[in-house]
This record gives C-alpha cells, structure tokens and sequence, in this order.
C-alpha cells in the first residue's frame, strides 16, 4: 500500500501522481486534510498485535504492508467556521474570548490527533517521503545553511527600526522585502477573490509612511537577474528550468507576480552546473527532504545566487514546459 497525505482540494499535482501509481497497478489510500470532518475516520488501541487500528472510510489501513508514505500537504481548511462577524458591533467582549479559546482548543485537539496518526504511519512506513514536520522549514536557517555550503545569497538585513532600513536602501543600488515564512494568502468566499503577498520592491517612498518601530521586517539587496531558475529536486537529481520572468513588467520581481494577461514568459529546460547540483544535494540532505522546489537567480555576471527552498512548491510548473513527467517519476518512486 502506498499512503500520499494531501489536501483534498487544488491539488492537480498530487491527483496526476494518483493517475500514474493507479495506472501502474499500485494499491493507494489517499488522506486528505480534510479527513477529520468528512471522512469516516476510526482509530483503536488496544492490547494486541498490532496495537493499533485505523479505519479510512470503512477501508482498513494494513500497517504491516506500507510500501511508503508521501506527506504532501495537511493544511485542513474551515476546521473552524469562523463564527464572529467583525462588523456585528453588538458581540459582547467575553463572547469573542470565549470563540477564540474554543478555537484554540480544537485546532490543539486536531493537532494532537494528526500527529498521533502520522507517527504511527511513518512508523510503519518502508519509505517516508518529506514527513510533514520538514514542511513548515525556517527560511533564515535555510539561509544560513545555503551560505555554510558555499552558496551565494543575497545580502539580507532582518529589523524593526525605520532607520534602519533606511540606511540598508542607501547601500544597495535596489532592495526588496519578503516574508520571512510562509507567503500570505486568503480566498475571500464572498467576492471570490484569492489575496497573495509578493516580493516587492522597498522604496524609501514606502517607508516614509512607517513608524519608526515598525514590526520586524526581512530585506534584501535586490539582484541584477538574466533570468530565473526553479529546480525540483527528486531523489537525489534536480530538475531545472530557466524563467525569463524580467520579460514583462509585472514579474520582473517575482515570476509568481505575473497576472496572465501580459504575454506570457518564456520557460525552458535549464541544466545547472555539476557543482552546485552536488551543493543542492548537500543542502537538501542536510534539512532532510527528498523533494522539494528551490529558487535561484542567474545574474548579468553569470554568477547563480540562491534564494529559498520550498519544500512544498508545486512542481507542474517545471514537469509540463520542459517535459520532465515529474508526475510520473514521483509515481515511480514512491512505488520502488
């Protein structure tokens, strides 16, 4: 049995891997973020061998014959329905503290049970995967990490002071900020409308409107690029391909900037040199992933500088232009 943990929606990727490893004969259970609420899920402990039982939707998962274990994505949405309006002026104070502490209180409670389950699961497991708790990696640490192995990287400065930047701006011919961790998004239901934060330029007209403690903030020195490159790494190998994302304005920062109504970027197939693919492999191992997708820059003086890895980026985007079928060797894989 091979076991792929995912979200249960916008998931193309994860549902392509599900066509190959179904094509080739493999017996898959599929566990999706949402299983506590929709799924018919059933969990016994008891004094036998084996001591645990789980059930999937009547279907019963044999621990003794997992052949390995894909922990793609796990974020479950509206767990909680929001119940507070912020515009209803009439909720009493102690009604929202009271909503919060529930809140918190069943998203511990999930948490403990998911947990619990994926324990158990890549305990059982003859090959894991990218266990989920590799997927919410420190973008800094990585950083870090990246200039230990000889990686370039971009000069960076993290603080909370307006003049601070301030001073870093004058230093750099141009400088951008981005966040720390996890890139902002909400999907506003009502107007169906999907909110995402970019890498942007900082400008000192930008921060002219700032307190002069303002929240910590992560800056770089913004780097001169020929083009972009987005490498998947699979096993051991890397799969890369060159964006020419400076090609229209709006992306000229982040490829992922681009609204597609602007003529449409060039991607195509990118090897990247020997040496800093055995530095990727270094890397990788060292923040123990087996997948994942990394961000480079080509600058105008041919050097490569490193910018992050996302251990859950979507690799479609590199499989489809260039003809890798990353879909069907992360099938093959997981089958081994």
């Amino acid at each position: 049995m091979i076991i792929i943990v995912s979200n249960g929606k916008a998931e193309n990727e994860t549902e392509e891997v599900l066509e190959w490893l179904s094509y080739m004969g493999e017996d898959v259970n599929r566990i999706n973020g949402t299983l506590t609420l929709e799924s018919n899920l059933e969990i016994e402990l008891a004094n036998n061998t084996p001591p645990v039982k789980i059930s999937i939707d009547n279907r019963n998962c044999d621990l003794s014959n997992i052949k390995s274990i894909w922990f793609r994505r796990w974020n479950p949405t509206n767990l909680i329905k929001k119940s507070i309006n912020n515009e209803d002026h009439t909720l009493k104070r102690n009604q929202l503290t009271l909503n919060n502490h529930v809140k918190h209180f069943i998203e511990s409670e999930h948490s403990t049970l998911r947990n619990f389950l994926f324990t158990v699961l890549k305990q059982n497991a003859n090959k894991v995967v990218d266990h989920v708790d590799v997927k919410h990696i420190n973008r800094i640490s990585v950083q870090l990490l990246a200039i230990s192995i000889g990686l370039k990287t971009p000069k960076t400065l993290i603080c909370n002071s307006k003049n601070d930047l301030y001073n870093f701006i004058n230093k750099n011919n141009s400088t951008i900020i981005k966040a720390m961790g996890e890139t902002f998004t909400c999907y506003l239901e009502n107007e169906e409308i999907l909110i995402s934060s970019y890498t942007t330029r900082l400008t000192q007209k930008l921060i002219a409107h700032f307190e002069e403690k303002i929240f910590p903030v992560l800056a770089q020195e913004e780097v001169e690029k020929e083009f972009e490159i987005r490498t998947f790494f699979l096993n051991n190998k890397c799969y890369s391909m060159a964006i020419f994302s400076q090609e229209n304005t709006a992306s000229i920062v982040d490829f992922r900037a681009y609204s597609g109504n602007e003529v449409p970027y060039r991607m195509v197939p990118y090897k990247l040199d020997e040496d800093i693919e055995n530095k990727i492999n270094i890397l990788m191992k060292n923040l123990n992933l087996s997948t994942g997708s990394l961000d480079f820059i080509k600058t105008r003086n041919n050097d490569l500088v490193f910018l992050e890895v996302n251990p859950v980026g979507k690799f479609g985007m590199v499989s489809k232009p260039c003809n890798y079928f990353l879909e069907k060797k992360l099938a093959q894989y997981l089958a081994e």
